[in-house]
């Protein structure tokens, strides 16, 4: 056989393995698929994710690995997860690539958590559990344009464990794959997570090698609570924990509802789990709150804001005469199931308490708070200074709040003082006082003179 025979043969062989495996094997970087944080995690401090992390996950390609087949996220609980698919904890849609960037068919749009639609500004389209993407714009994401978009997560993640008996725990599918090499942002993911930073891991497979590495994600807790203690504070007491659970009231099931939100007994046992237990606030709860009742610590007080006046025929009144200090709770056209009410000043007199509901009792010159689980009314006694319009008794109260029934929002008494002549101003005072001073000197000139 001559060079140029065995040259062709070679050649033939060559171009049947490159039709037969699709395309040559080349070296794989070892970051070649990786995922990082878009931006440093969050504390959200309001809206209905309050109290919980906010994590940015970006999935990116240095261009040397191609053919994505799925990527996940491992190493935390996931059963934590608070931004999971609308009734579905297992599965998460806040989630973004190239084709939810560029006009995704409207049976794709409810996999992502926006969409855009004009190629320019991230668009909302409806469905539940949607959230606009501030983070990236739609053009940053790479992929291939056309009905075959790669990569492609146009179904939901798929949580398939909570980090310890599962290996890979969120995974998402791609539901195109073209082959070609990936460069730049290919995908972002939002988790919200009650545990603060930490390290988790995250991998992804190709068709040409897997890819792993560690990223900062939701960590593992430590801490635990004193049983029935909801914000754990190492107190069991009215206004911090009983209140917080009546107005979260659900009732057994599956609701989302966390260790803050008065969840702290499961289906069998109470837990000192500070992330809750299984998601319901119910019976079982508030009789584990109820039974592991401490009070507060004696020095502790409270600022929710001011009271309202009187007026609203739906919210319990507050009666307070201002001759005798005494305080009568009328629940006006609704129910009184608890209260708390604190002062700065520690102006409260304890010793004239009268409870009016059967159940549990705080108090102290700085608090006076009951919750049970049947109504009451009536008064509570002389338990406020007296001498005080309306203004005053406003500025006395710290707190000044009232449960009306299970699961209902906590709202502030109104307000109603009555009885007593008013209380003279001080000019009045300074003129009483230089009155009695004249008696007195015409007094002693008639005697002494």
């Amino acid at each position: 056989m001559t060079r140029r025979t065995i040259n062709l043969v070679a050649l033939l062989a060559g171009t049947f393995f490159a039709l037969l495996v699709g395309e040559p094997v080349a070296a794989q970087s070892p970051d070649a698929l990786k995922v990082e944080l878009a931006v440093p995690p969050v504390l959200l401090t309001s809206g209905p994710e309050a109290g919980n992390w906010e994590y940015i996950f970006d999935l990116v390609g240095d261009g040397t690995g191609s053919r994505l087949d799925k990527w996940w996220l491992s190493g935390f609980d996931m059963s934590l997860i608070v931004n999971h698919v609308p009734g579905d904890p297992l599965s998460m849609q806040q989630k973004w690539d190239h084709n939810a960037a560029n006009q995704p068919d409207p049976w794709h749009r409810a996999s992502y958590g926006s969409y855009s639609d004009d190629g320019v500004n991230w668009l909302l389209d409806g469905h539940p559990g949607e959230i606009l993407n501030t983070w990236h714009a739609p053009w940053e994401y790479s992929g291939d344009g056309g009905s075959f978009t790669a990569p492609q997560f146009i179904s939901a993640g798929a949580i398939t464990g909570d980090g310890v008996t599962t290996p890979y725990d969120m995974q998402f599918q791609s539901q195109i794959n073209n082959g070609n090499p990936l460069s730049g942002l290919l995908a972002t993911l939002r988790v919200v997570h009650p545990n603060a930073p930490g390290t988790i891991q995250y991998r992804a497979h190709t068709f040409l090698g897997d890819y792993n590495g560690d990223v900062i994600g939701p960590g593992s807790l430590t801490l635990s609570c004193d049983v029935g203690d909801v914000n754990c504070d190492g107190s069991v007491d009215i206004g911090n924990d009983i209140l917080v659970a009546f107005t979260n009231f659900t009732g057994p099931g599956s609701f989302g509802k966390m260790r803050s939100q008065g969840d702290v007994h499961g289906p069998t046992a109470a837990s000192v789990d500070p992330d809750g237990h299984d998601g319901d606030v119910d019976v079982s709860d508030i009789l584990t709150i109820f039974g592991a009742f401490t009070g507060p610590p004696s020095d502790e007080d409270g600022g929710l804001g001011a009271p309202a006046e009187a007026g609203d025929p739906s919210i319990p009144d507050l009666i307070y005469d201002a001759v005798t200090g005494e305080v009568t709770l009328d629940p006006d056209g609704s129910s009184i199931i608890g209260y708390s009410l604190q002062n700065a000043t520690s102006s409260f007199v304890p010793a004239n308490h009268t409870p009016i509901l059967a159940g549990v009792t705080t108090a102290l010159t700085s608090q006076l708070e009951e919750a049970a689980l049947a109504p009451g009314s009536g008064s509570i006694g002389f338990v406020f200074p007296t001498g005080l319009d309306l203004a005053g008794l406003q500025s006395l109260l710290t707190v000044n709040q009232v449960s009306r029934s299970l699961g209902a929002p906590l709202v502030p008494f109104d307000l109603v003082v009555v009885g007593g002549t008013p209380v003279p101003e001080p000019a009045t005072y300074a003129m009483a006082v230089l009155g009695l001073l004249g008696l007195g000197l015409r007094g002693w000139r008639r005697c002494c003179r």
